[in-house]
């Protein structure tokens, strides 16, 4: 990953959604759909700023996350950082549809359905 911010910006959403989760779950909370979601809060505009600014500033209440994404927040270039982590995440989507019609099964389940007279629900 490129060390122009997108890496910081990456890695302090991470820590933002393991300092948000509870006791043992931390394994558990840091799915790509929360880090997705975290990271598009750079995106969402709010006046001149962004909402992980906001975030940042307002909400979040560990001194170490906020003093590691300050300078992140206010870049110019922040928009920038977020899609490439978006790009990066979006490989990672699930598809389950194409995933399932790709099986070798599948084909010899639809030509059995088709054998039989049967439709494919």
């Amino acid at each position: 990953m490129p060390s122009n911010g997108t890496d910081k910006l990456f890695i302090g959403s991470t820590l933002i959604l393991f300092s948000l989760a509870c006791s043992f779950k931390q394994r558990y909370f840091c799915t790509r759909e929360k880090l997705l979601a975290m990271v598009l809060l750079a995106k969402e505009k709010v006046g001149n700023s962004n909402l992980l600014y906001f975030y940042i500033d307002r909400v979040n209440r560990k001194k170490g996350i906020n003093k590691y994404l300050k300078d992140v927040v206010k870049d110019p270039n922040l928009d920038k950082y977020a899609d490439l982590i978006i790009e990066y995440l979006n490989q990672f989507k699930l598809d389950f549809i194409s995933t399932i019609k790709k099986k070798k099964s599948f084909d010899k389940y639809t030509k059995s359905l088709e054998e039989k007279g049967g439709n494919i629900i």
